[in-house]
Parts: structure tokens; sequence; C-alpha cells
């Protein structure tokens, strides 16, 4: 009658079959209420109670019995029983019993949780010191899955554009899952959480006399991980087994987040820095080297070039004074006439040496008309159709900003030109009022981008790399997309208005 009484009322009831069995039950899950009889085999009801409440101290405690003497009712009241029972008893006396001891049990298990909370500040403070992202995942959902005893627990993190919540660590679930988006239900209940910006906490209704038990009831919590008013992920725990979670979990839980999320911020912005640190250093060493490399390309060619030019101008000169000398007036004409088409010849290479140095027409004829002068000039004679167009009216930008965008467009063009055999290209430069965006795109053969990018990390090259870095240089981005024979597009944005030092 006790266990189908309780049974229908929504009550897991375990039946022990001795005071041993019962023991090893309290030490492997977590009961609720323990029923006895005085008189048992091997411990009595009295050993088994002081025991039980060793175990496990929260666990409530009824003694059924018939004839006991009250000197062994004052004993079991000393060992912990919380309620007697009297023989014979109705089912509506067992609800009454059960029921009250159930809440002293609920409520005893409440206040020990929250005795617990000031220790657990102090162990938690692993949590904030520990900077690898991966190591405080896995202490989060550990503690978690402890403090809460939740059979399931996974830590959730919005994705970069926020549109998914990946598995970052999970307990009680398949190793598979980690690190990827996260499936129904969790999702659901999740996104849930997100939208309400609140904690959930979803208990099953108790079940009413003759309703149909079910096999599973679970019972789930979610709690949002919030970090100066955003959201950037969730913690999801859930049980079947074990009872039902409490607002002493979900106050529990919550204060968990709360350090959680500032953790995960923490380890977040020591990584960013370290990848800024590494970029910036990666950039400084490629720098330098592409320094050295230019200051050797403009020594090279002023060497095969204009430094021969002048020679030669010299030695016409020369010629044509000792021509004058003997009365060759012609002959010395015509040498005069070649030193001057030579030093005309040297004066264009050297203006184009000092135009690649420094880009005067951007100061002379502003961003919009150096473009235009330089995609004439460069694509002249080529089979390639470029069309460039401006949109809006143009910002009057910082001259670091306008050297930025020229660099960025000459270095896409000259790659289009080497490696893209493209037949079209388009250039547009739109200017917004929060900032310009320079699109460029061909119809070329297109290219890995990742394969790319990491050969030119191993051969020291900084084309692509250089791009991005120059646009970050002034805050602002360079996005690329390639798709192998359908073209590239480079997309940058430069902030209109910014402060440089």
């Amino acid at each position: 009658m006790v266990k189908s009484t309780l049974k229908g009322d929504g009550y897991d009831v375990i039946c022990a079959q001795s005071t041993l069995e019962a023991l090893t039950i309290i030490r492997k899950k977590v009961v609720d209420i323990l029923m006895t009889s005085l008189a048992m085999p091997e411990l009595s009801g009295l050993e088994l109670l002081k025991q039980a409440h060793v175990i496990s101290p929260s666990t409530g405690s009824i003694i059924i019995c018939k004839n006991d003497t009250l000197d062994t009712l004052f004993k079991s009241f000393q060992a912990g029983a919380q309620a007697i029972i009297i023989k014979p008893f109705d089912s509506q006396d067992l609800r009454n019993v059960v029921g009250e001891v159930a809440q002293k049990s609920l409520l005893e298990k409440e206040n020990i949780r929250l005795r617990t909370l000031l220790p657990l500040f102090e162990l938690n403070k692993s949590i904030i010191s520990e900077l690898n992202a991966g190591k405080i995942f896995n202490h989060i959902v550990r503690i978690v899955c402890i403090e809460t005893r939740a059979e399931k627990v996974s830590l959730l993190l919005l994705n970069d554009t926020g549109d998914r919540l990946i598995v970052k660590a999970a307990i009680g679930l398949h190793k598979s899952v980690v690190g990827k988006a996260a499936q129904p239900p969790d999702d659901q209940i999740s996104w849930s959480v997100i939208k309400l910006r609140k904690a959930l906490l979803i208990n099953p209704s108790a079940r009413k006399n003759g309703d149909r038990p079910h096999v599973n009831r679970i019972s789930a919590l979610c709690v949002p991980l919030s970090i100066k008013g955003k959201i950037i992920g969730v913690i999801n725990c859930s049980k079947t087994n074990g009872g039902a979670f409490t607002e002493s979990d979900l106050e529990l839980l919550s204060i968990l987040a709360g350090q959680a999320a500032i953790a995960i911020e923490n380890a977040k912005l020591f990584n960013d820095v370290n990848e800024h640190k590494s970029s910036i250093e990666m950039f400084l060493r490629k720098s330098l080297t592409a320094q050295e490399d230019e200051r050797k390309r403009i020594s090279s060619e002023l060497h095969d070039s204009l430094a021969q030019w002048i020679v030669s101008a010299s030695y016409s000169t020369q010629l044509s004074d000792s021509l004058i000398s003997m009365s060759k007036y012609d002959d010395a004409r015509n040498e005069i006439k070649r030193a001057y088409k030579i030093l005309d010849q040297s004066i264009k290479e050297l203006r184009r040496v000092i135009l690649d140095l420094h880009p005067v027409i951007l100061s002379e004829m502003g961003l919009v008309e150096g473009i235009k002068q330089h995609i004439e000039s460069f694509f002249h004679g080529q089979q390639t159709v470029v069309n460039f167009k401006t949109v809006g009216v143009p910002h009057s930008l910082l001259p670091t900003q306008d050297i930025v965008i020229y660099r960025i467009v000459l270095e896409a063009l000259n790659n289009i030109r080497k490696h893209a055999k493209a037949a079209k290209v388009d250039v547009v430069i739109r200017f917004g009022s929060s900032e310009v965006l320079i699109r460029i795109e061909d119809n070329g053969c297109g290219f890995d981008l990742a394969a790319t990018l990491q050969r030119e990390t191993a051969n020291g090259n900084i084309g692509l790399l250089s791009m991005r870095e120059r646009a970050e240089m002034v805050g602002g981005s360079l996005n690329i997309t390639s798709i192998p024979e359908k073209g590239t597009k480079v997309i940058v944005r430069i902030p209109a208005k910014i402060c440089i030092n």
C-alpha cells in the first residue's frame, strides 16, 4: 500500500530488502525520505537512521511502528527520525506524514546549500584566475554538475555572428557534441533564455491521483551567461532521477554563471591580446623584411636603369666636348641630342620611382582621382576591362587613411594583373556617413584563400596579410572571399572619422 500510494502521487519509490542494501542506495542516489521499521535484520532501524544521517544529513526519515515503547520512539528521534506513523494507517495519513517530512527535507537541503555558498566563492577563484578557455569550460561544467547533482550539464556560447550556440564543454553527453552547434531540445530552451534574458527552471508538474505515471520526468535548469549586459551563452542542466531542481539550485547556478561569464570574458580578452601581439610582432618582422627588400629593389632599379643612363649621358657630353674641339660640330650636336634624350628618360624613371615611394598624386588630386589615374595607366594596353565608380559624396579623410586605401587598392589590382587572368574588374568606393567601403571584385581564376595565406606566412610574404593589417591600423577591416575558377572579392571598411595618434 505504501509503494502504490506514493508512486501514484508522483514519488519515485525504491524498496530495499535489507538495511545494508538501503545504505548502499543512499550512498549512490539522492534520497529525500527514508521509511523504515525499527525491528530489522542485520542492522536495527535505529542504527540505520544513524548511518543514513551521516551519509546524507538532508535525507528525511519516517519510523513505521506498531507496538514500540515510548523509550524506543524517543531514541528514534535522537537518531534523526522526523516523523512517526503508527500502524494501522490509511493512504491519507501516509500522504500527510510524507508530505510534511518531504518539506522539511527540502528546507534542510536548501539550508545546507546556502551554507556552502561562502566556501564556494573561494573555490571558484580558480575559475577567475584561469586564462585557458578550454580549462575554464571544463572546470565550470564540473562544478555545476557537482553542486546541482545534475545528470547532464553543458556550456554553450554564441558564435561570432550570434546566430548559433556552440557546445564548449559537456558532462553526461557524448563527447562528439563538443565544438558543434546545439541541437533540440537544448537549443530551444537556450534561445528562450537568451530572448527573455532570465534564467529558466523547468520542473514536471505534480501528478494527481489516478494519473498515469511517466517513465522519465525531466527537470531542467538554464541560466544565461552575461557580461556587461551582453549575453554570451548559457549553462544547461537536466536530470531525470534524484528529484527536481529547486530555487536554491537556480540561485546557486546564477551565481556560478556570473563568475563563469567573467572568467570566459577574461580568457577571451587575454587570447585577443596575445593574438594581437603576435600579429603585430609578425607584421613588424615582415615589414622590416619588406623594407629591406624594397631598398634592394630600388637600388637594383636605380643601378640597372637610372645610373647606367646617367653614365651613358655623361659619356655623350664628354664625347661631344671632344668633337667640338675637333670642329666636328654635326657629330657633337648628335651626341648632345642623345644625352638630352637619355636625361629625359632618366627624369621620367626617377619620377616613377619617387611616385612609387610616395603617392604625391593623393595630396595634389585626391584619393578618387589618384586611384582613377593609376587604374588607367596600370591597365593601359591590357585586355582586362576595369570599371571604376564612386557612390556618395567623398569624405575628407585623414592623409593616413587616404594612403592606406590607395595602397590596398594598388596591391589588390597588382595581384589581379599578375595572377587572376580576369577579363573584368569592378572597383567601387562607397562613401557613407560612418564609413568608407571599398569593393574590388574580379571574374578571374580565384584561389584557395586558406592555402595561400598559409603559404605566404611560411614564405615570409606579406601581400594579403599586409592589406588586412593596413586596414586594421586605421581602425578598419578587410575581408577576402575567393572561389576557384569564379573570381575574388575584396571588401575594405574604413571608419569615416577616426582619431589617429
